[in-house]
């Protein structure tokens, strides 16, 4: 299992990481910093919601309970990667394969949804990067159509299927977690739900799926990527430093219809 650190990240990636950080101009290539605090997201009161952390002594046996209904492997098959195409996008990528999943593990027919049926209205075509708590504002007011209505990476609204603005009031985010640490983070994830995090040092967003041992009981997090056919099968395992996101923001996304919550505890 190859595990991403920030110093091999550095080492192996110096001059396109000089790259995403951008210019004086537009700084932040990729993702910019929150504006909003913990849980201050306008007008979503869900964000305000608390996660159950779980005892990191539980962590190891938790994990190797979970490797059959890993995400990763219940929906590779179903919901191929994303691919922003050197776009500055991901802000927005993460959040709706965190919804595509949860669409799915709610018993709705599996799609991938159009990422820039939520970039474009809130970012017109600058393509200059943004935060995910923009884009998941949109998906909790707005959502997002079906990738056959707005292809990928057509920045062009003229070309989409005029009928993406009513159907995308179909895949609404209803409520999500707006999740404070590494803990929290991983204890997310072990009941089965995805979460978007924010990594300030990559100036890149990604879905977290699953956590993995990495060590002698070190936990990473399997990154679902929005890079195309990158790492294994479009994911790679980050170590605890590279994918704790800090201030920069992670979300748990715990309901995208109006139906019961699956997790319990939520």
């Amino acid at each position: 299992m190859e595990v991403i650190t920030r110093a091999q990240w550095a080492q192996e990636n110096d001059e396109a990481a000089q790259r995403r950080h951008g210019t004086p101009e537009y700084p932040y290539v990729g993702i910019y910093p929150r504006v909003y605090g913990y849980g201050q997201l306008p007008n979503v009161p869900e964000a305000r919601l608390y996660v159950k952390k779980i005892d990191r002594a539980e962590w190891p046996e938790r994990i190797r309970d979970r490797i059959a209904r890993r995400l990763f492997e219940r929906t590779r098959p179903i919901l191929p990667n994303h691919d922003q195409d050197g776009h500055s996008s991901c802000w927005c990528q993460a959040p709706v394969r965190a919804v595509e999943i949860v669409n799915y593990l709610e018993g709705r027919t599996p799609h991938l949804l159009s990422v820039e049926s939520v970039l474009i209205p809130i970012d017109g075509r600058r393509d200059r990067g943004g935060n995910p708590e923009d884009a998941i504002d949109q998906l909790v007011h707005m959502g997002a159509c079906h990738q056959d209505l707005w292809p990928a990476n057509e920045f062009d609204e003229k070309k989409a299927d005029r009928r993406w603005s009513t159907e995308r009031y179909e895949h609404k985010l209803i409520r999500f977690v707006d999740l404070r640490d590494y803990d929290e983070q991983v204890s997310f994830a072990l009941h089965d739900l995805p979460h978007v995090v924010a990594l300030e040092w990559m100036r890149h967003a990604m879905c977290a799926l699953d956590p993995e041992i990495i060590g002698r009981n070190e936990v990473g997090l399997r990154m679902d990527n929005s890079w195309g056919d990158w790492g294994d099968r479009g994911t790679k395992v980050y170590d605890e430093e590279s994918a704790t996101a800090a201030h920069w923001g992670a979300w748990g996304v715990l309901l995208t219809t109006m139906r019961p919550l699956r997790a319990e505890g939520y």
